[in-house]
């Protein structure tokens, strides 16, 4: 055999080695993500009846589930409007470790955020607006994260600095909520659709994010452009303080009563 003939041979063999070692990885990865799907549809009550069954393909037939070209991992989960109510539990979605986007918007879930989906490294796209989630928004974001929409919710405390680590960012919308404290300063090159309208955020508004419109910071207690300039109150004039001889302190009271004293004899 001829030394051409030979390497071919032996790429052939190893790429067909790689083959056949890499199906079950993959089958296994695949089997990974519907286990934990099927945890997700068995824990979390919905209105609208999923077809979700172990009997089925999940990459072929599932609704609401979109997968890699060659159908080995799920790297979309859209469930919009189907009645989903209550809190997502942890080590459910979590596990989706290459899930790309998750669309839940419209639903009733409730409780905390999952840190444990949105800190996913393979997560770029999130719609969790309209639903009752509640508590502090994760400071652990991932950082691939392209959009994220977390509007229409019932989201207390503070904005997370972490946010500006968020480099790939190009929309992010948390308007309607009951956010509180300061804006952080956000320096994301990308970011062009801006949101934080209706919560309970106070202060000035960062000079990089002026270039929003007025209607990105309605409805807060906050100031400067593009809203109205921040007003500079001076602190008024401090009043002459007058003491009666009961209350002037000690020193004071024996200066004051010398003074009398010498006025009253020099009247005589």
């Amino acid at each position: 055999m001829e030394t051409s003939e030979m390497e071919l041979t032996s790429h052939f063999a190893t790429f067909a080695f790689l083959f056949l070692c890499l199906i079950p990885q993959a089958i296994a990865d695949l089997n990974s993500d519907k286990q934990a799907l099927l945890q997700f549809s068995a824990r979390v009550p919905h209105g609208r009846k999923l077809n979700w069954s172990p009997a089925i393909p999940a990459c072929m037939s599932w609704i609401g589930i979109y997968c890699t070209h060659d159908g080995s991992r799920v790297i979309g989960l859209h469930l919009p409007c189907v009645g989903l109510h209550g809190p997502i539990p942890s080590n459910t979605l979590g596990k989706l470790d290459a899930l790309t986007i998750l669309s839940l918007r419209s639903n009733r879930l409730s409780g905390i955020l999952p840190s444990d989906v949105l800190s996913l490294p393979s997560l770029r796209y999130v719609n969790l607006q309209h639903n009752n989630f509640s508590g502090h928004i994760p400071s652990s974001l991932s950082p691939n994260l392209d959009f994220l929409d977390l509007s229409f919710n019932s989201l207390t405390g503070t904005i997370p600095t972490t946010v500006q680590n968020l480099t790939n960012l190009t929309g992010l919308n948390f308007q309607n909520n009951s956010l509180t404290g300061h804006i952080p300063n956000l320096n994301l090159p990308r970011l062009r659709l801006y949101n934080l309208s209706f919560n309970d955020l106070n202060g000035t508004i960062p000079s990089s994010l002026n270039k929003f419109p007025a209607s990105s910071f309605l409805g807060n207690h906050i100031c400067g452009p593009p809203l109205n300039q921040c007003l500079i109150i001076n602190p008024p004039f401090p009043s002459p303080t007058h003491f009666s001889p009961s209350t002037l302190p000690r020193n004071t009271e024996r200066t004051a009563m010398l003074a009398l004293h010498r006025r009253e004899k020099f009247k005589e």
